[in-house]
């Protein structure tokens, strides 16, 4: 019943908004920005040095390599693959549905 209770919350949230866009008009405008010039390829920003430049791709190798850590790979029967398999995914609990009083009630 509260994901019950969510859907119509949120169905008479889009009805209330619908009503509101058929009584007032609502204004939008696009606003045409400047080109911006392109910058040279194969340049280094004048500001990032070379060891700068290193350092972030080092950062972002690490980074990546994480996440593939904590990916589950399937062989063909669909079974995981390896048995150092970190699953953070699935160990988790599902968050609850928008609107209700337990997602409310939560810190997250």
């Amino acid at each position: 019943t509260a994901v019950r209770d969510a859907e119509t919350r949120g169905r008479n949230a889009a009805t209330g908004l619908s009503i509101l866009c058929n009584q007032q008009f609502v204004e939008n405008r696009v606003y045409e920005e400047e080109p911006e010039e392109p910058a040279e390829k194969g340049s280094v920003e004048p500001d990032e040095s070379e060891e700068a430049l290193r350092a972030r791709w080092g950062a972002a190798l690490k980074t990546g390599l994480g996440a593939l850590r904590q990916k589950v790979f399937f062989d063909e029967n669909g079974d995981p693959d390896g048995d150092d398999a970190d699953d953070v995914y699935n160990s988790r609990p599902l968050p609850f549905v928008i609107g209700t009083p337990q997602f409310l009630a939560s810190d997250g």
